[in-house]
């Protein structure tokens, strides 16, 4: 009876190991000539053991991301509109909020006094 990550090693006996992936074939062939990779000169496990590539190096390397500063149009709205838009005090939006909904008001109760003259 054979599982994932199970091996069937004698009857009744099952031994679990885990599956070894190799990134390429020569370190299949070093792990199965029982190479010892700290002393495998290109491993990972060498570089750590002989401390090659600190991390003060490292930190230096990285790259700093670079804010994009440029603005664009949203949708339908240009650039100019939404500088505009944020730039516009709260209780100068309040105020123009309010008339709008003022209007709309105003406009349905047109609406419904022509629909009762008819």
């Amino acid at each position: 009876m054979l599982t994932d990550g199970v091996v069937q090693a004698r009857v009744g006996q099952i031994v679990t190991k885990p599956v070894l992936r190799f990134n390429s074939q020569k370190a299949l062939a070093l792990f199965l000539k029982k190479r010892n990779p700290r002393k495998v000169c290109w491993t990972v496990a060498y570089r750590k053991t002989m401390k090659k590539g600190t991390q003060e190096e490292m930190a230096r390397r990285r790259n700093r991301r670079v804010k994009k500063s440029a603005s664009r149009g949203y949708t339908s709205m240009d650039v100019e509109t939404l500088t505009a838009k944020r730039s516009e005090k709260p209780a100068d939006r309040k105020a123009a909020r309010s008339a709008a909904l003022a209007e709309v008001k105003d406009r349905k109760a047109k609406a419904k006094g022509k629909g009762k003259k008819n």
